[in-house]
């Protein structure tokens, strides 16, 4: 398996709701963004225990200054070196193994940074960039990733 099928990046479609008023938040996060990563989210919000309502409470909740800084965090030459860095210590880590997981990286409701779940069998660690950068915790991305694989 390729750094490519063990790494997924559901991050940019997120920030087109910079794009829409702040009181269509809640609307394009649940039909348009969980729309295109459906399995994931389905299970994401059952595991959090999460309702539509919730979920667009939350959403609604983010201010644009925490996003453009978040996104500006995330362009695409410092998404690229978090990706790197996600993709290079899995790959140091588990050289000779075919992984039982994939990483997905996405934009959630900053209530847990990693979230594990199954999708069709296989374990998907999801890891919500939000939470991280609200926590202040943005560093430890790759070291809680380990954790997870390692320790779950």
């Amino acid at each position: 398996m390729s750094k490519q099928n063990i790494l997924r990046d559901g991050i940019e479609e997120f920030f087109q709701i910079l794009r829409k008023d702040k009181k269509d938040w809640g609307s394009f996060y649940l039909d348009t963004y969980v729309g295109i990563w459906k399995e994931f989210f389905e299970n994401y919000f059952r595991e959090m225990k999460l309702s539509e309502d919730e979920v667009t409470r939350c959403i609604c909740s983010y201010d644009r200054p925490f996003l453009e800084s978040l996104r500006t965090i995330l362009k695409p030459s410092s998404k690229r070196f978090v990706k790197g860095n996600v993709a290079k210590m899995i790959s140091s880590n588990f050289m000779n193994k075919v992984p039982d997981f994939v990483v997905f990286l996405f934009c959630g409701l900053a209530k847990r940074g990693i979230v594990e779940v199954k999708i069709n069998g296989k374990r998907t660690i999801g890891v919500d960039v939000c939470w991280y950068w609200k926590e202040g915790r943005f560093g430890r991305i790759g070291k809680d990733i380990l954790k997870s694989i390692l320790f779950s």
